[in-house]
């Protein structure tokens, strides 16, 4: 493709290099684009999140949680993102994105601790806090899933 292309939620000019999974990752989100955002993810991703001990296994669980997650959260946004040193191997990195939200009248701030390797997602670990945002977060689950048809 030529001329200046542009992949909204990246800066200018990084269409001249790799993209990165997490890369990706990001812009679909923040497109509320779940289908793109899993896809980048490991057939066997596992998702660790504040609710469980457990991981939720898998781009299905991975699906619906965002899909559930969409549903749950307002006023949604990434505000920084912390990368490891560039002289990671370009195939295994760590990165953390910082988010703020709301689900019902509860102010949330988190950390997404993601982890790549061979270009797809294979670790997500999720943090919330306040506690009481946290509450909030997992009572909004609870009754997102009870209203889902399966």
């Amino acid at each position: 493709m030529t001329g200046n292309h542009h992949t909204p939620g990246l800066p200018n000019g990084w269409h001249k290099r790799h993209v990165s999974a997490f890369d990706r990752f990001r812009v679909a989100v923040l497109a509320h684009d779940f289908h793109r955002a899993v896809a980048e993810m490991d057939e066997n991703v596992e998702l660790y999140n504040p609710a469980s001990s457990q991981p939720l296994v898998g781009r299905e669980a991975a699906r619906q949680t965002f899909a559930v997650l969409d549903w749950v959260f307002s006023e949604f946004e990434h505000l920084y993102v912390l990368e490891e040193p560039s002289d990671s191997p370009a195939d295994s990195r760590r990165q953390a994105i910082v988010f703020r939200g709301k689900a019902g009248p509860e102010e949330i701030q988190g950390v997404d601790l993601i982890e790549v390797e061979n270009d797809k997602i294979v670790r997500f670990t999720v943090m919330v806090r306040p506690i009481v945002g946290l509450m909030a977060l997992g009572q909004a689950i609870q009754t997102a899933r009870e209203a889902s048809p399966g």
